[in-house]
């Protein structure tokens, strides 16, 4: 009977040391568990900031940022697919100072990391995030290597941020993921705005007289060559000219003093050509023949009791065009008549 007890007794205590391993090994997995907690941020390796200056997003350069500059986060991370839970998800505790609003819909901003160059506009997203109670859901759409290269992109705005003394820190993860902030002051926000909506006076520079008063050199036809070797001093055309696209690259700049006499005829530029006017340029464009135009008479109906011509007043310009001479029969403009009307007190009245 002793023995049947010994041997029972050690069959009891195989078991209790059997369930107390078992007991250490699930405790020991769910401690493993609990510490990964399938948390983003010890696969960071790269936070930056860009913010949005005139219209476009730039990285940020340390300059004290107004209040309500849009920001935008870049955070890359390498995640093993086993840091993923069965819903593809991970998650990421957003930083102290750092209070993001919970969305009501994913935002479909996980990419694919390609490096820091990369385009991401151009790629489709391969997952999205949610945001509540402070914490980002980041879900992999169908991950399929071991490990995943993403890029996510959080939006935000600097009131949202918790600043002491103007600055604050945030760190994503490890002290090598921190970024500071500067906020501008409440003097230099005033400044600034006060800069965007006080209109500037503008300055004018004072009109330059004209250098070139010898006899012009008479151009016509292609000036391509011309216009190459430089223009320089006073030219007068003597038919319709032009410069066109052969002329090559950066080659039509003014840096001298030139005056241009149409002489009642055409100066065409092809294929979105310009003159450059580079510093120490100065380009004058005049017509000596403009003096040979008059408005064609008008009937004796159209006129006043003062003899003053009527017809014309309240008449919208008008703009001609001819092809004539164009070597790619374009019509391009040739005379703008526009109409000034004066009046003129008689009497108690006003004509």
């Amino acid at each position: 009977m002793g023995k049947g007890n010994t041997s029972m007794k050690k069959q009891v205590g195989k078991i209790i040391l059997c369930l107390l391993t078992i007991t250490m090994v699930f405790v020991n997995f769910t401690l493993s568990t609990k510490a990964t907690d399938y948390d983003l941020s010890q696969y960071i390796s790269q936070v930056a900031l860009e913010y949005e200056k005139d219209g476009s997003y730039i990285a940020y350069d340390q300059s004290a940022l107004a209040d309500q500059t849009k920001l935008r986060f870049n955070i890359m991370a390498a995640l093993p697919k086993s840091s993923l839970d069965v819903n593809n998800s991970i998650r990421l505790t957003m930083p102290d100072h750092l209070a993001l609003e919970d969305t009501v819909a994913p935002v479909s901003a996980i990419y694919s990391y390609a490096g820091e160059s990369h385009d991401y506009s151009r790629d489709g997203p391969i997952g999205s995030y949610t945001v509540k109670d402070h914490q980002i859901t980041v879900t992999i759409n169908n991950p399929q290597d071991d490990t995943l290269n993403v890029y996510l992109q959080i939006n935000t705005t600097l009131n949202q941020l918790t600043f002491t003394n103007n600055e604050v820190t945030l760190a994503f993860s490890a002290p090598s993921t921190t970024i500071t902030i500067k906020k501008a002051t409440e003097t230099t926000e005033a400044q600034t705005n006060e800069t965007q909506t006080t209109p500037k006076t503008v300055k004018r520079a004072p009109l330059k007289v004209n250098p070139n008063t010898g006899a012009p050199e008479e151009i016509k036809d292609n000036i391509n060559e011309r216009v190459k070797t430089g223009l320089s001093g006073s030219y007068q055309l003597g038919g319709i000219t032009y410069v066109d696209g052969n002329i090559g690259k950066d080659r039509n700049n003014i840096n001298k003093d030139v005056t241009i006499d149409l002489n009642g005829n055409k100066l065409q530029l092809y294929d979105g050509l310009y003159f450059d006017i580079q510093s120490g340029g100065h380009l004058t464009i005049l017509d000596s023949a403009s003096k040979n135009y008059s408005p064609q008479p008008q009937p004796k109906e159209n006129t006043s009791n003062d003899g003053e011509n009527t017809s014309n007043a309240g008449k919208l310009c008008s703009l001609s065009k001819d092809a004539q001479g164009d070597p790619d029969g374009r019509a391009v403009p040739v005379k703008l008549d526009y109409y000034v009307t004066d009046a003129k007190p008689n009497g108690t009245k006003t004509t």
